[in-house]
């Protein structure tokens, strides 16, 4: 499996796993879904760039996670929630050793309906296993 998709799983796996989380949203998607009821998270472009070391492969991939709700930012509570189980990535997953995560962007924003979303860029590097 590929580092980008052993970090998507596991992101998944981890949002789905959060009961503050899913108290909040209808569901997590890995990807886009034909029919999204708000509020849900779904987990976007995912990228990945060298960083392996002299003995071993690696990648740093960077996951968007995004919130869409239909009232706003609310109280935080949702981004608090992606924050804290960005701190719980760390671990191995499907052959890749993810060593160090983090959250490096937050971007909220409206789409062309109006509709307000928050962006969340997640910084994953992992070591192959």
């Amino acid at each position: 499996m590929s580092a980008e998709a052993a970090v998507a799983v596991r992101l998944a796996t981890l949002l789905r796993a959060d009961a503050a989380l899913m108290g909040r949203v209808n569901a997590v998607f890995e990807g886009p879904a034909a029919r999204m009821t708000l509020p849900y998270l779904a987990l976007g472009t995912v990228a990945a760039n060298d960083w392996g070391t002299k003995d071993r492969a690696g990648a740093e991939v960077v996951v968007r996670v995004t919130w869409a709700a239909p009232d706003g930012p609310g109280d935080g509570v949702v981004g608090a929630r992606v924050a804290a189980v960005v701190q719980g990535l760390r671990g191995v997953s499907a052959g890749w050793e993810l060593v160090s995560a983090r959250l490096v962007r937050s971007r909220g924003e409206h789409d062309k309906a109006g509709r307000w979303a928050q962006g969340f860029d997640v910084r994953v590097r992992c070591l192959v296993v």
